[in-house]
């Protein structure tokens, strides 16, 4: 009887143990992209987005900056980016991950790694 009553504590402890975990992983913040990241598209033209607090930011591709609103889904990894350029509304889905200090940009199967700005 003694040992089974050790074991079952041992069990508890791993389970509680183990949902702590679960709980923290749950609860982690993803990384934020916000703020302004610059980085050279395919083309080795100077590309950079900013991304505001409120939902808004910027995107400037060599000396065109275009306006634009955002909605960031962290659960997905996913940007979904509308902007008026050349008089068409136009929206756009990026996947992305923040890794080392990078934010990686993918749409239509391209990447663009991007440095935040200091």
């Amino acid at each position: 009887m003694k040992r089974i009553t050790v074991r079952l504590k041992k069990s508890i402890a791993a389970a509680a143990l183990v949902s702590a975990c679960v709980l923290m992983t749950g609860c982690y913040d993803a990384p934020s992209i916000t703020g302004t990241w610059n980085g050279t598209d395919a083309d080795g033209t100077p590309i950079s987005y900013t991304f505001n607090e409120d939902g808004t930011g910027s995107c400037t591709d060599g000396d065109d900056t275009v306006s634009l609103q955002y909605k960031n889904d962290t659960d997905n990894q996913v940007i979904w980016i509308k902007a008026a350029v050349t008089g068409q509304n136009t929206e756009i889905k990026l996947v992305y991950e923040v890794k080392k200090g990078n934010l990686i940009l993918t749409g239509e199967g391209a990447s663009t790694t991007f440095h935040r700005e200091s």
